[in-house]
């Protein structure tokens, strides 16, 4: 295991995500060997090459940036944007690309499922987008 004391970081900024306990994450850069290396410090992790909790309470100690509004609603609208993919991918693709499937629906059902899609895919132009979302209903 490393010696915390001896561990340089730099940038560090608390993440929107939180352990267990109610810590907020640390996004930081951390310096091993002989380069710097994207860390995100997370006080319980026991598999890191480093106490963690000690660095975390070194950082805490420090001075830690916050991040802006628009930082965390550019973070917040990523995961939307990839929970939206994956249900394309997962519920969409595989009715829509399978001719077998889409010749087997009605032409109600074909029309809801291309509902359906537009929606998921408009669902970044909804107002207030990414801190309120409405979600489309999948079609049965």
């Amino acid at each position: 295991m490393l010696n915390w004391d001896k561990i340089s970081f730099k940038n560090p900024k608390y993440t929107r995500f939180k352990d267990s306990k109610g810590n907020k994450l640390i996004d930081l850069e951390v310096y091993i060997g002989e380069s710097w290396l994207p860390f995100t410090l997370n006080p319980e992790d026991s598999s890191a090459r480093f106490n963690t909790a000690l660095l975390y309470n070194k950082v805490v100690a420090g001075t830690v940036a916050t991040p802006s509004q628009s930082e965390l609603d550019a973070g917040l609208a990523i995961d939307i944007r990839d929970l939206r993919d994956r249900k394309l991918k997962n519920e969409v693709d595989p009715i829509v690309t399978n001719p077998l499937r889409w010749e087997d629906l009605s032409t109600s059902k074909q029309n809801e499922w291309k509902a359906y899609r537009t929606a998921l895919l408009a669902v970044p132009q909804q107002s207030g987008f990414p801190n309120t979302i409405t979600w489309p209903t999948k079609p049965e």
